[in-house]
């Protein structure tokens, strides 16, 4: 398993703030996905894989794939995608399928990106990734719905040893077991729909 990244455990006692903003600032700037689609790269890129066979299943639109699979873009627009585009088109809609259920269910999207950044940079080992290290990073974590499902998996397990563990110095308690609760919810219905396409 994936052991934490330094200083992740920092995060939950900031990035949850009783005055309702719900990720930390360093945390927001580092993982702030611009809205609107003219804030990522226009690429030519399909979303269907060219190995990709079943057409009676349409590809994903390109405005939800920039919505829920654009983490974050660099200085030079280059955004890193997850799941990225090379994943299959079963993994992308599951993803994307997930998540608006989750962001209708309350589940801050921002937020939920930097964690996976997080992630990210955990498996790496390294604090500090390029924007193509961690583009190579959602590759190898998104490359199919196994890897999907075994990520969030990892992050889900991570959840639960930190409600065990409880609430960090400084913050409250019973404010950090509702909001570690939800993220564990979270992670499970991802586990859960990764599980069912892979």
């Amino acid at each position: 398993m994936v052991q934490a990244v330094n200083g992740l455990d920092a995060y939950q006692s900031t990035a949850w703030q009783k005055s309702g903003r719900q990720v930390a600032p360093q945390m927001a700037a580092a993982a702030s996905v611009p809205q609107g689609r003219d804030s990522y790269v226009k690429t030519n890129v399909s979303l269907v894989p060219e190995n990709y066979s079943n057409q009676a299943q349409e590809p994903v639109s390109r405005e939800d794939f920039e919505r829920y699979c654009g983490l974050i873009s660099d200085q030079n627009g280059v955004t890193v995608y997850y799941p990225p585009e090379t994943a299959s088109m079963e993994v992308k809609r599951t993803w994307i399928e997930t998540c608006k259920k989750l962001e209708a269910e309350g589940v801050d999207m921002a937020f939920f990106k930097a964690r996976i950044i997080c992630q990210m940079k955990n498996a790496a080992g390294a604090i500090d990734l390029t924007t193509a290290q961690m583009n190579a990073m959602a590759k190898q974590l998104g490359a199919d719905a196994r890897a999907c499902q075994d990520l969030f998996t990892d992050m889900l397990n991570q959840e639960k040893e930190r409600l065990k563990q409880g609430a960090p110095s400084g913050s409250d308690p019973e404010f950090f077991r509702e909001n570690t609760r939800k993220m564990i919810d979270a992670f499970q219905q991802l586990v859960d729909a990764f599980k069912k396409v892979a």
